[in-house]
């Protein structure tokens, strides 16, 4: 079994990196079809992943998984300026995040930043979490909606400051 996950590799990659990749970028899709930040998780999963690897190879293929996510802060406009309930917020957030992604893979394609093979799989993993959170938040509404707000507000707040506070840290 071990041999399967080490000697198997995915664009050079061993299928055990993929399949933590996979893992991070369904979490992520989850908590993204919720209330968006996904990339919280999905980007910094990809640029450990790759390690010593440029880190446009790590955002690019991100980017591949990435653009059916991400959008919290144009959620937060939407609710507040447009003054939609979260669940029409979130569908507006969708579309739109939806164009700006498909955009961004396209100049990744064309700047060859992509590893196609690692981020298709990881996109199987996206759909699925994505599927999962927005039948939660279909289901819950409003009160699964907003936590998941208030946590990935904290979540950035807690990354942009470390950022700041450990700038080493974060390579």
């Amino acid at each position: 079994m071990f041999h399967t996950l080490t000697d198997n590799t995915i664009n050079g990659f061993p299928l055990w990196v993929v399949l933590l990749i996979c893992v991070g970028v369904f979490l992520a899709s989850f908590m993204d079809a919720i209330a968006g930040g996904g990339g919280i998780i999905s980007a910094p999963t990809h640029l450990i992943a790759f390690g010593d690897i440029p880190a446009p190879y790590a955002l690019g293929t991100n980017k591949v998984s990435a653009c059916i996510g991400t959008g919290t802060f144009l959620m937060i406009l939407f609710i507040r300026a447009a003054k939609l309930d979260t669940r029409h917020a979130a569908g507006g957030v969708k579309v739109i995040n939806l164009a700006s992604n498909v955009g961004s893979l396209a100049t990744q394609l064309a700047s060859r930043y992509v590893f196609l093979g690692v981020g298709l799989t990881a996109a199987v993993a996206s759909v699925a979490g994505h599927a999962i959170g927005s039948g939660l938040a279909i289901k819950g509404g409003s009160k699964i909606v907003r936590p998941t707000v208030i946590l990935v507000l904290i979540l950035l707040t807690l990354k942009v400051g470390s950022e700041l506070l450990f700038p080493d840290f974060w390579g």
